[in-house]
Formats: structure tokens, C-alpha cells, sequence
């Protein structure tokens, strides 16, 4: 077979099989310093991800040690609007993490960090719905033990 035929059939493959195209997990990740007496342990990243057409903040913390797979923890915050932000329980997901978890929490939609309106328990469950998506496609999370705690709101 002549080069040219080679370098066409590799093209194809790619094509068919959808090698080479990867999904994009976040539109935003920044490793952000850690707040807590844990963050020697833990990387903490800001991100950003999609839920449906709103761009969405959050966090995910994860130990810094990663040759397993880690149960996750879904942190869902109280408060609505801007009153009970992740920002502020940063050291609490960083905590957990440090104790064999990878955690993450949604800023939900509607504040400062996220798009859209806040409908406290409607559409903005989704929000989260989406985060779980997004860990389960990680390659240090254990797809089959993922938890959630909340407090106040977040229990919804």
C-alpha cells in the first residue's frame, strides 16, 4: 500500500472511531490555593462546566495522591442567590478530600459565579445532575460510590 493510501486510511479510522476527539469536562480549571490545614494533601480546582446552555461555577478537590480510584462526595451547598457560596466551605471539601474523597460542590446557578436564575430546587437540580456527569468521566473517581451530603437548601 503507498504512503498515501496509508496516511488516508489512518484519516478515516479517526474519523469513524472518534479517536482524537475529547470531551471538554470544564470550560474553566484552576488549581487554586487550599484554605484549610489540608491543603497539603488535597488540590482544590475552581471550575467551570456546562449544564445545558449556562456555564456553571464550582469546585472539586481531590487528593494529591492519585494511583486509585476514590469514592466522590457531592457537596450541596445551602443558602440561594450569593448568601452560603462554596467560597466559604472550601476547608470543609478539602477535609473531606483528605480522608480518601473526591469532592465536589456546584455553585448552582444564579450568583455571581454562575449563569441563569437561581429557582431554588427547580431547573438548578440539574446543576448538579450535570457535576455527577462530569466526575463519573475523571480516571482517578470510583463510578460506582458517589454520595451526597447537604445542609439547609442543599438537602433538597
Amino acid at each position: 500500500m503507498k504512503l498515501v493510501g496509508k496516511i488516508f486510511l489512518i484519516m478515516f479510522l479517526f474519523i469513524v472511531t472518534g479517536c482524537g476527539e475529547k470531551e471538554l469536562l470544564f470550560t474553566k480549571d484552576e488549581i487554586v490555593k487550599g484554605k484549610g490545614d489540608h491543603s497539603e494533601k488535597v488540590e482544590t480546582h475552581r471550575i467551570k462546566y456546562m449544564s445545558g446552555d449556562l456555564e456553571i461555577g464550582g469546585f472539586f478537590v481531590v487528593p494529591r495522591n492519585r494511583n486509585k480510584k476514590y469514592p466522590v462526595i457531592i457537596y450541596n451547598r445551602g443558602g440561594n442567590r450569593n448568601f452560603g457560596l462554596v467560597d466559604r466551605r472550601v476547608d470543609y471539601l478539602e477535609y473531606l478530600a483528605s480522608r480518601g474523597y473526591v469532592v465536589a460542590a456546584s455553585q448552582y446557578r444564579g450568583n455571581i459565579y454562575s449563569e441563569g436564575r437561581d429557582e431554588y430546587g427547580g431547573q438548578d437540580a440539574d446543576d448538579i445532575l450535570n457535576l455527577i456527569d462530569k466526575m463519573k468521566k475523571l480516571p482517578y473517581v470510583d463510578r460506582k460510590n458517589i454520595f451526597m451530603i447537604g445542609f439547609s437548601r442543599g438537602e433538597l
